[in-house]
């Protein structure tokens, strides 16, 4: 019976992967545009995602044309012990990814609200997420000491520990995430279509869940197996899809449909003056969300739809001075109004004849 070629399903996998990375870059790319305005930090994180994406499938096809996948007994030593080498490289890499798109929506969320609240749960991710990085990147670099020819007998254990822990690590990431962006949007005067879009642009990356179970598997059937170079290109197809999930998931809460409905209601107020709300706020390099400061008793948000005639004031109130009609505002460098005193936002809607 003759041996399938595996590696050709390895590059396919790798072309499938890079191409919708790519694809959903720009996408990305169009939703920020003016991009002097709207760029900000977690675009930058997913380009760098992206761009360890492409190099790590460059190294993985690599790896493929000298032994990865390929029948055993038909490669020279010198090539498995390259494509090893390269399969080292493609770990690491892959580690990296995962990292950096998790730090693209996390950046995504930190931008979202100067919230108190939501700054300390978003600094706490972004500690949270560079520890767990650090730990990963050395686990990965453990298996360099792995000796070629016992891979599959002393080392095997070992190896599957090690990713176990990584993945344990990249999923309490994940939980958290869709855990901090349910808090930021639950008290929010908006629609729950639109909380749904908000929260389902999130939630997607709860998938990379059961990926990430099925590459353990794949794995450690892979480990079982004599020729390790072998069975190990199924693993790296389902790595490949984890991958480019992952990238896609660092974009998906920033494309026109979620952003849209983010911007349907609060998450549309424009420049704030002592007595009225205004749209005339040039465009930020931040989201709607992060142009108020707002408490997290107080709803934010216009009227429901159908109203008409809609007029906003602000007033402020203190202990000190209960009849001052004033707000304390001060408006800074960078375009964010800051409210030092409670607000109160009354509206007032007249059905128009």
């Amino acid at each position: 019976m003759e041996v399938q070629d595996l590696g050709v399903h390895v590059r396919i996998a790798v072309g499938a992967s890079i191409g919708t990375s790519l694809m959903i870059l720009c996408a990305r790319a169009v939703s920020r545009w003016p991009w002097r305005f709207n760029a900000g930090s977690d675009d930058f994180a997913a380009i760098f995602a992206t761009a360890l994406s492409f190099a790590q499938g460059v190294i993985v096809v690599q790896a493929a044309l000298l032994a990865l996948g390929l029948p055993p007994g038909t490669m020279s030593q010198d090539n498995i012990s390259t494509a090893m080498e390269f399969l080292y490289a493609s770990n690491i890499l892959f580690v990296t990814v995962l990292y950096a798109s998790q730090l693209a929506i996390t950046l995504t969320l930190h931008r979202l609200s100067h919230d108190k609240n939501d700054l300390i749960f978003s600094k706490t991710m972004l500690a949270s997420t560079g520890i767990f990085f650090f730990i990963s990147f050395i686990l990965v670099a453990a298996e360099r000491n792995a000796p070629k020819a016992e891979l599959n007998r002393r080392q095997s254990s070992g190896i599957l520990a090690r990713w176990a822990t990584i993945s344990a690590m990249t999923v309490l990431l994940n939980i958290f995430t869709v855990i901090q962006s349910i808090y930021l949007i639950y008290n929010l005067q908006m629609t729950r279509a639109s909380k749904g879009k908000i929260g389902l642009g999130f939630g997607l990356r709860l998938l990379l869940i059961p990926l990430s179970i099925i590459r353990l598997l794949s794995l450690r059937k892979s480990l079982q197996n004599n020729d390790f170079l072998y069975h190990c290109a199924i693993t790296e197809v389902f790595v490949q899809v984890e991958m480019c999930y992952a990238v896609v998931c660092a974009t998906l809460p920033c494309l026109h449909p979620f952003m849209d409905a983010a911007q349907s209601n609060m998450l549309d107020l424009g420049r704030i003056t002592s007595a009225t709300i205004s749209s005339s706020l040039r465009p930020t390099n931040d989201y709607p969300l992060s142009r108020t400061s707002h408490s997290r008793g107080l709803p934010m948000g216009l009227p429901k739809q159908g109203s008409t005639g809609i007029s906003t004031k602000i007033s402020t109130t203190s202990e000190q001075d209960k009849s001052s009609s004033t707000a304390d505002l001060i408006a800074d460098d960078s375009r964010v109004i800051m409210v030092r005193r409670d607000i109160n936002v009354a509206y007032s809607g007249a059905n128009t004849p």
